[in-house]
């Protein structure tokens, strides 16, 4: 294969070979094309739909550490006001924890329990589908239709998916 590169990604490959970083110009364009490859994927690690069969099998098998805990942070936040000090019981920071596999139920009891699940969604999923304007209703709307695009939460018709 025949690369062709502007003067200034030129000088650069072989500043990298020439300071013995690198033991040759092939090696410099594989830790590229691996940087790249790995870029790619932290993106698609934002897209849900292709890892929601494996999430949802593995979601299955912490729901009953996710349903204790969830109980244990509503029964002792239940008097506070304040989100602010809802989201530091420690039940709450161990949801986080359980990482991606705990999205699915914590759709799951948005939907149906509606709590301020969201900061906890945010941290896990690493993203916010709903407006920063957004009251919890909408937001709540927000989280559960980008749910069901990403195929973690049934749609009112009782199906995964879009």
């Amino acid at each position: 294969m025949n690369v062709s590169l502007i003067p200034e990604l030129e000088k650069l490959v072989n500043e990298k070979v020439q300071s013995g970083e690198y033991g040759s110009r092939d090696e410099v364009f594989h830790a590229a094309l691996r940087l790249l490859k790995e870029r790619d994927q932290a993106e698609d690690h934002h897209d849900f739909t292709k890892r929601a069969p494996v999430l949802l099998a593995e979601a299955e098998r912490k729901r009953k550490e996710f349903t204790v805990l969830a109980e244990e942070w509503a029964r002792a936040t239940r008097h506070l006001s304040l989100v602010q000090k809802k989201i530091i019981h420690p039940a709450y920071f161990r949801i986080v924890g359980m990482g991606e596999a705990a999205v699915p139920l914590l759709l799951e009891a948005l939907r149906d329990r509606p709590a301020h699940w969201f900061a906890v969604l945010q941290a896990i999923a690493n993203v916010d589908p709903s407006p920063p304007e957004a009251n919890p209703s909408a937001a709540r709307e927000a989280w559960l239709e980008w749910g069901r695009s990403q195929g973690l939460i049934k749609s009112k018709n009782g199906e995964r998916g879009r």
